[in-house]
């Protein structure tokens, strides 16, 4: 007999009884998950499961003890992502990379309001680590959970993971010459990637597992399919490690799928557009359309791609149809919106200011002086209302 083999069978026994153990203290929704999750994930989701129970219940007896809504606001928003992905769970069984999400969703929310209440306002922006390429960014400590990825807090959702916001943090990280920690961003956001088959076709996207306005869970936005499409790509430039360029590959494919089956790209008026929130294909709005086609056009400067020049080009038509309508007359246009494609309202003085940086970037990428012009118009409107035009102002995509 090996002798290793009554030590096997003993960490057996004792892995059993732990998970046993454990299985008892999970609510209803829990034991749902972990039956419907890999059976190489469950040891770890039941871990976590026990730590998010033991930190709930303290929420909930300090809002016994002292009365104070906010522990009991706390305790409610630190259930959410439990309660949708056992929701998920009822449908189908959960995929690897779905269980990598809530677990590192409830880990960041256990380290989160293990120390904290919930804070005021939506789109918070949280990092549980002190790099960030803003200084201002809020940062949380923990002995329990570190993570490069940004995470952002919605009212009644806690803290949440969001590829638009990681994808952002790695293009600014690259803007700023800083490589090492964008690609190490990128490196930590990739398991997060699910592979898909449609037609033959292999392809690769970034769903989002919390609800924004009427949307259903999971969904997915252009802007992070773009952004990563050709995030990657810089990678492997920089790099010349070839798993970037794979992934840029599997994100550039996403936008061959039909919207009508999880894909980015609508039928306007104006020409083909890339939606931001793709449960919303009526809803066009000007800074998402363009930064994914800054992805896709960084993706194509690297793969020499035609199908994404092509893309790009289709893309730069539909905003030069789009400009006069998302002209105000004295401001531009966050959206246009419905049926009708009709304004939708004016941009705040962050999108506005984008959406100058945006069409000066389109000028000097296709020459067109149509993009010039409205940068130019754009941004005289600005001046007249704020004296100089300002930074960019540090605020979530």
């Amino acid at each position: 007999m090996n002798k290793w083999f009554p030590v096997g069978l003993i960490l057996l026994v004792v892995l059993l009884v732990s998970i046993a153990f454990l299985y008892q203290s999970m609510t209803d929704e829990e034991r749902t998950i972990l039956s419907r999750a890999p059976v190489h994930s469950q040891v770890e989701l039941a871990l976590t499961f026990y730590d998010h129970n033991l930190v709930r219940r303290e929420l909930y007896s300090k809002y016994r003890a002292t009365n104070n809504y906010e522990y009991y606001r706390s305790y409610l928003d630190s259930g959410y992502t439990v309660q949708v992905f056992s929701n998920l769970s009822h449908q189908n069984k959960l995929s690897t990379e779905e269980v990598k999400i809530l677990a590192t969703t409830l880990k960041a929310n256990n380290a989160y309001y293990t120390h904290h209440t919930s804070p005021h306002g939506d789109g918070i922006i949280g990092a549980f680590s002190t790099q960030s390429p803003y200084p201002t960014t809020n940062t949380f400590t923990s002995g329990k959970f570190t993570s490069k990825l940004p995470f952002v807090y919605y009212q009644g959702q806690g803290w949440q993971l969001y590829p638009v916001t990681a994808t952002f943090w790695a293009s600014e990280y690259f803007k700023q010459g800083n490589y090492k920690d964008g690609i190490a961003l990128l490196d930590e956001l990739s398991p997060y990637m699910s592979v898909e088959e449609y037609g033959g076709l292999d392809y690769g996207v970034f769903r989002v597992y919390f609800q924004y306005t009427n949307s259903s869970i999971p969904w997915a936005s252009s802007y992070s399919q773009g952004q990563a499409a050709g995030l990657y790509a810089q990678a492997y430039n920089h790099s010349k490690d070839g798993k970037y360029l794979d992934q840029s590959h599997l994100l550039f494919n996403s936008f061959k799928i039909p919207l009508s089956e999880g894909g980015f790209i609508t039928s306007t008026p104006y020409g083909p557009w890339f939606l931001e929130y793709n449960f919303k294909p009526r809803h066009l709005i000007l800074n998402g359309h363009i930064i994914t086609m800054q992805g896709i056009y960084h993706y194509y400067q690297v793969t020499g791609s035609q199908d994404a020049l092509d893309l790009f080009n289709q893309g730069a038509t539909s905003v030069k149809n789009s400009l006069p309508q998302m002209d105000s007359g004295d401001w531009s246009y966050y959206a246009l919106t419905g049926v009708d494609a009709k304004p939708a309202w004016k941009a705040n003085k962050y999108y506005m200011g984008l959406h100058v940086e945006l069409l000066k970037w389109l000028h000097s990428t296709t020459g067109d002086s149509t993009f010039q012009y409205y940068a130019q118009r754009w941004e005289g409107f600005y001046k007249n209302r704020q004296g100089e035009v300002s930074t960019p102002i540090i605020t979530m995509p």
